[in-house]
């Protein structure tokens, strides 16, 4: 099976509004920077989450790709939590996927983009979810994916135990 996939995640763009996205402390907004697009502000302390069913293709990795928008003044510290869950038939988590995101407020404002690799799914998946944690500063995020990439057979990946995480926030 090829691992070259379309986005996974339904509605990255936000064009449907929150159709496929549910969340706490989201808002549909205009693009700051785009006119006739849209972005969601997420507040301080929200979280916006997808999840998906499905088979896992476990010589893929997956790579999680979005952008986001900074427009804080610029002694706001703005942080992001990105995580990506894969998830057995009784929806519980088989091995996580964390990525701290620091993100600055350019001179001029722009949206930036980020990715982070995420490891083949374990035996016994069946879902993935994708999840957004916000900090103590409002963001704009857009253009959220998720694809699958080659990176060969599942033996070749070496996954360590996985570690307990703990949200300051």
């Amino acid at each position: 099976m090829t691992c070259a996939s379309p986005n996974l995640l339904s509605n990255g763009g936000f064009r449907r509004g929150f159709t496929s996205w549910r969340g706490k402390g989201i808002h549909l907004a205009k693009n700051p920077l785009r006119p006739n697009d849209k972005s969601v502000r997420i507040s301080p302390r929200g979280r916006l989450i997808q999840t998906v069913n499905g088979k896992f293709n476990r010589t893929c990795a997956y790579y999680l790709y979005f952008r986001l928008l900074n427009a804080n003044p610029p002694t706001a510290k703005p942080a992001l939590f990105a995580v990506v869950s894969w998830l057995n038939s009784k929806k519980r988590v088989l091995r996580t996927t964390p990525l701290l995101v620091l993100p600055p407020r350019p001179a001029k404002l722009r949206f930036t983009s980020y990715f982070t690799i995420v490891p083949p799914p374990p035996v016994g998946t069946t879902a993935m979810s994708v999840l957004f944690l916000n900090g103590s500063a409002p963001l704009f995020i857009d253009f959220i994916s998720v694809l699958a990439k080659n990176v060969g057979s599942p033996r070749a990946v070496q996954v360590t135990k996985p570690l307990l995480l703990s949200f300051p926030f």
